[in-house]
């Protein structure tokens, strides 16, 4: 009986031993998983500096190749500048001297790109311009590598992870033979490991997301940037044909204006996202106000005035313009790229209930039933649009659902297979005072007439 006793408070004694040392180990690896997951972290908030910084360099680059065609917006342009030197001024960005170094590069031949951008004259050439460019890309291949510095190592958060896992798991075996307290201590720590792995959860789902856009921007960016240098290059040479010189200048508006859409979609994303929408609501007359962006939507899409096929009422919607036009652009661009060339595209409207409900409908395929429910969230796509190059990536119809909650209407699409789709959404009409809707009735020259931001 006394070697029993003994045995059992030998082994009694060797588990809490055995506890303690695991209950120490486990802390220790803990507050190692904590401090990997601050070092994440910060890597995640120098990924989004230098992402910041990135989409406005390549804001600049765009509007330096536009000043050829189009005023050069000089005003922004300083400001977008200022921004860029704060961001990247940031001392948390780099905590080696190699790292600094390149800081202060990348500082220097922006300010150096800023100053060239500047001086540009009223109508540059196309050679003034290239060289800038340039300039530009090499500070973008710049900020780039810089970029690549900060990036999250998920393999170590992973390891730590896949440690306190099984550390836990043993511990909690060896906690079954000791007393009640002790059981407890060790479900104790393991809820602390649970919220530690639902935060590294979130923080690698986060960075997905992050890496998901940046690769989506830059693709999407690429080949209208490469179509217009490429066009540039080409009206340099002093002999091409004037046909052909027609098409290059058609080449680089189209190019140009899917940059300015793509740009002002994730500018507006963002702003929408992060609680920042600001919305400049006007009266607006939703007939002229759609003729006239079929009007610009002709440069980007050729024929499509007469295409769309619209029986609208003449009635006025309280909306800001510039996102109204986002939403309308995005849906048309959406119905051509899935409807058969040269097929009609019908926009009907009714009024009911002080809103104004637009219907937008295009023949072809339909969405399949099962991707209906997500087709307006974030890069979600219905397949490969079959009457298009251009593959769409899923923020169009995910952006125009945000901007018309916004503005406080509702967005929905319905289709049947091989009958087409219809996206519809709905405005509230505008509040008119009796004194205002007396001066409607002035024609062109009033200030609801034509109205389009």
């Amino acid at each position: 009986m006394g070697v029993l006793r003994r045995a059992f408070i030998l082994t009694f004694v060797l588990l809490l031993v055995v506890v303690a040392g695991l209950s120490v180990a486990l802390y220790k690896i803990q507050e190692r998983h904590g401090q990997i997951i601050a070092a994440e972290s910060l890597a995640v908030q120098r990924l989004e500096v230098t992402d910041r910084a990135a989409l406005l360099l390549a804001e600049q680059r765009e509007a330096v190749t536009s000043s050829i065609f189009t005023p050069f917006d000089r005003h922004r342009f300083a400001q977008d500048t200022a921004t860029f030197q704060e961001l990247i001024s940031a001392p948390f960005l780099s905590v080696t001297v190699e790292g600094r170094q390149m800081q202060d590069t990348i500082l220097h031949d922006q300010r150096q790109f800023s100053q060239a951008a500047l001086r540009l004259p009223a109508h540059p050439t196309a050679a003034q311009v290239l060289i800038i460019h340039n300039t530009g890309d090499a500070l973008g291949s710049l900020l780039l590598s810089f970029r690549t510095r900060h990036t999250v190592d998920l393999v170590a958060l992973h390891t730590s992870e896949e440690q306190q896992r099984q550390l836990s798991i043993i511990m909690i075996i060896v906690t079954n033979g000791v007393i009640l307290l002790l059981a407890l201590a060790g479900f104790a720590l393991l809820s602390r490991l649970s919220r530690q792995q639902s935060e590294s959860a979130a923080l690698r789902a986060t960075d997905k997301l992050r890496r998901e856009f940046v690769a989506f921007a830059a693709h999407e960016l690429r080949n209208p940037t490469s179509a217009i240098k490429t066009g540039v290059s080409l009206l340099s040479e002093p002999d091409v044909d004037p046909d052909i010189r027609y098409q290059v200048v058609a080449s680089i508006t189209r190019s140009t204006e899917a940059l300015e859409r793509l740009i002002s979609n994730l500018l507006a994303m963002g702003r929408s996202e992060e609680g920042r929408l600001q919305l400049h609501r006007v009266a607006i007359r939703i007939s002229s106000f759609f003729d006239n962006l079929l009007a610009e939507l002709s440069i980007y899409h050729p024929g499509i005035e007469k295409r769309v096929q619209r029986q609208l009422p003449d009635a006025l919607v309280d909306a800001d313009p510039e996102y109204l036009k986002l939403v309308i652009a995005n849906i048309v661009d959406n119905a051509v790229k899935y409807s058969p060339p040269r097929s009609p595209i019908t926009v009907t409207g009714e009024i009911k209930d002080r809103m104004l409900t637009v219907h937008f409908h295009n023949p072809g395929a339909g969405i399949p039933p099962e991707e209906l429910p997500r087709i307006f969230e974030m890069y979600e796509t219905s397949g490969t649009a079959p009457y298009s190059l251009r593959r769409g990536v899923g923020l169009g119809l995910y952006m125009a659902r945000l901007f018309i909650e916004a503005h406080g209407g509702t967005i929905w699409a319905l289709s049947q297979p091989n009958e087409g789709a219809t996206f519809s959404f709905t405005l509230p009409l505008a509040q008119i005072r009796p004194s205002e809707t007396a001066a409607m009735s002035d024609g062109p020259n009033n200030p609801y007439h034509n109205q389009v931001g």
